[in-house]
């Protein structure tokens, strides 16, 4: 008689044998591998600081601890894809978790071990629990990214006031809720606001939760006209901070 854990090792080995799996041909940074059929795999719910290939400027801090792991851990190996809803990236990118021969996340890994901060992408949300849950015990132990003072959280203020642009944690309060045709505008300064896209709300129980509440917002700072925005898909990147 074939044992249980024998009969779940088959059914594992007849699934991963069902999946294409091909070898990892070369890193590119933190979340993106080419594979060796030349597929570029962009790793989905993550994102690693960015290395700068273009110029003699600095990588962003973290970036290349995260490409020296995932080199170090998939460089040559065999993986097989698991995807989501969307295949592709805007840049035609695979979008894709990245599963090794021993049936592990590569994208969860990453989050565990402090080199990504999650990133999901509604109606991408495979794994979401997992990827929350693994950066929430990241930070409460400082791994990577998250024990380095240039990832700290910032108040909003210097936003404006610097013009700061790209990946950031800020603190503000919200001072109110501003509805349009398109979606919703969180004020946190004069000129500064986080925008949810009519599209997201479904994954919101309650937009006004938030109104003068004491948030952190994780995301991408872009100028926007005269002011700065802060794009936010998922309610993982607004962290409630009082109950007030």
């Amino acid at each position: 008689m074939i044992s249980g854990i024998f009969l779940f090792l088959l059914l594992v080995n007849a699934a991963i044998s069902a999946q294409s799996l091909l070898t990892v041909k070369y890193v590119v940074d933190g979340d993106t591998v080419t594979l060796s059929n030349g597929q570029k795999v962009r790793l989905l719910g993550i994102n690693t600081p960015e290395i700068n290939h273009q110029n003699n400027e600095l990588s962003e801090v973290g970036a290349e601890e995260a490409k020296v792991w995932l080199l170090n851990k998939v460089l040559g190996k065999l993986v097989w894809l698991e995807r989501s809803v969307d295949h592709y990236d805007k840049y035609g990118r695979t979008l894709a978790f990245l599963i090794n021969s021993k049936g592990q996340n590569i994208n969860l890994m990453l989050v565990e071990k402090g080199l990504a901060s999650i990133n999901i992408y509604p109606p991408n949300t495979l794994y979401s629990k997992q990827l929350i849950q693994a950066q929430q015990i990241a930070e409460e132990n400082a791994r990577g990214i998250w024990g380095n003072s240039f990832y700290q959280v910032k108040n909003a203020k210097l936003i404006r006031n610097l013009k700061i642009k790209g990946w950031g944690r800020y603190h503000a309060k919200i001072l109110r809720i501003e509805n349009s045709t398109k979606g919703y505008k969180l004020w946190l300064e004069k000129k500064v606001y986080i925008w949810v896209a009519n599209k997201n709300l479904p994954w919101f129980a309650d937009i006004d939760q938030y109104q003068g509440k004491d948030i952190e917002v994780r995301g991408w700072v872009r100028k926007w006209g005269a002011n700065w925005s802060i794009n936010v898909r998922h309610p993982s990147q607004i962290i409630l901070l009082t109950d007030n």
